[in-house]
């Protein structure tokens, strides 16, 4: 019974936290990349509602394309990592998408769904557009 009372005393983020720099690292990445991946069904729903939309406009054409934005000026470039040891890591949200992994990535995430995947940065705003030839993908 004193073995399960010192196990609900035991801080979570010492038993599961991260250790390393290079964890954090990671860690931060991959907050990053669910950040700018939308799950292809929700975005399929997504495009089937703006492609409604439209459809009740007769001189609205057909979507093919896809924005996903990411603010990274002042505060909102700052991704926060605590370590096992208390201690906060701060990562740039911009070099991150300066790197050649965040495309690679999202071309893995996107391209089943059909999407083609251009970053770009337009001042202190990051976009992912996603182009597709039909109106929508058939299939996610």
């Amino acid at each position: 019974m004193t073995e399960n009372n010192n196990n609900n005393n035991t801080n979570i983020l010492a038993l599961k936290g991260l250790n390393t720099f290079e964890e954090g690292i990671e860690m931060a990445y991959q907050i990053l990349l669910r950040q700018l991946t939308i799950p292809l069904d929700t975005l399929q729903s997504k495009i089937q509602a703006i492609d409604a939309q439209n459809s009740t406009e007769p001189d609205k054409q057909p979507v093919n394309f896809y924005r996903i934005k990411l603010e990274t000026g002042g505060d909102s470039d700052t991704i926060y990592i605590t370590m096992v040891t208390g201690k906060t890591l701060k990562f740039s949200r911009n070099k991150f998408m300066n790197r050649k992994r965040i495309k690679s990535d999202l071309i893995s995430h996107y391209k089943p769904g059909g999407y083609y995947v251009k970053p770009g940065c337009d001042g202190s705003v990051w976009s992912v557009d996603l182009y597709w030839n039909k109106a929508a993908p058939e299939q996610v």
